[in-house]
Formats: C-alpha cells, sequence, structure tokens
C-alpha cells in the first residue's frame, strides 16, 4: 500500500486473482475439449491435434492475463470516492451514491456488496487488509434495512 495525495492505494489479494484465473482456465479447458477433442477420443481413443494446440495457449494466455492483472488491478481510496482500476480501466463509484450496503453478506463473502441511488447492485473484492470496507463504512450515508426495502421493493438481500 502507499498513500499518495491523501489517496490510499490498496491491491486485491494475488491468491484471489489466481483462483479466479485458474478457475476461468478450467471452464474455457472444458468448453474446448468438450468442443473439439471428446469426439476425437470416442472415435480413435487417443487426443487429437487440436488439444495440443489450444491446452498450451490457454496457459500462456490465463498465465500472461493473471500477471497484468496482479499488476493493474487496484482501488484508489479517498473520502469522496472508491476508484476501481482493472488492467488500465477506472469505474468510480461515489460515497455519497451508495445507499446500502449488505454488511453480513460482505463480511461472509469478503466482497463488499452495496447498492446505489438507481438502485443497481454492485460487487468490489475486499483488498489484502480490508481497508475498503472501513471506508465504504466510514463515508457512506446509508439506509436502515426496512428503509431500503421500503424504498427499493424491486430489489432483494
Amino acid at each position: 500500500m502507499s498513500q499518495k495525495n491523501k489517496d490510499l492505494i490498496v491491491r486485491l489479494s494475488n491468491t484471489k486473482l489466481i483462483l479466479l484465473y485458474i478457475g476461468t482456465f478450467l471452464v474455457f479447458e472444458a468448453i474446448f475439449f468438450f468442443s473439439f477433442t471428446l469426439s476425437s477420443i470416442l472415435e480413435q481413443s487417443k487426443l487429437d491435434v487440436p488439444f495440443f494446440i489450444y491446452t498450451p495457449l490457454l496457459v500462456v494466455m490465463s498465465i500472461i492475463l493473471c500477471i497484468m492483472s496482479m499488476k493493474n488491478t487496484y482501488y484508489i481510496l479517498n473520502n469522496q470516492r472508491v476508484i476501481h482500476v482493472r488492467l488500465g480501466k477506472e469505474v468510480s463509484y461515489e460515497w455519497s451514491h451508495i445507499v446500502y450496503i449488505n454488511q453480513e453478506w460482505s463480511k461472509k463473502h469478503k466482497t463488499l456488496d452495496f447498492f446505489l441511488e438507481s438502485g443497481k447492485e454492485c460487487f468490489l473484492a475486499f483488498d489484502k487488509e480490508g481497508k475498503l470496507y472501513e471506508y465504504a463504512l466510514r463515508n457512506c450515508r446509508l439506509l436502515e434495512q426496512e428503509e431500503f426495502r421500503a424504498r427499493y421493493t424491486k430489489n432483494k438481500l
């Protein structure tokens, strides 16, 4: 973590990012395997050439994207907003626009689950030290659960 111009820069857990990319790799590997390779195994009882092409490609792409994500994914926290930077793309959430935080769910899943004034639900993974959650609770003017349910009837908690 570093402090710069009253902005606190915090990084996500590398373990979470690695697990995310391993999961993504396994999903794409299964899709490609069942699309290209399963029929050749059933017919010829051996792996086909596409398996030996797409598997190393998926591994290399996953490793590159994972490393890029670990270096270029972080939050910038200050008293007005949180800025989520993902691979160079910035998404900003003003604390004053957040009307409700599902605290029980957030603690359990280590992911900030919050609702904006528009009724949109958003999720941000906790950083390593939980600073995002602390800033959110300190800087947001939150509604009580009953008041939130009355005002935003379409949203489910």
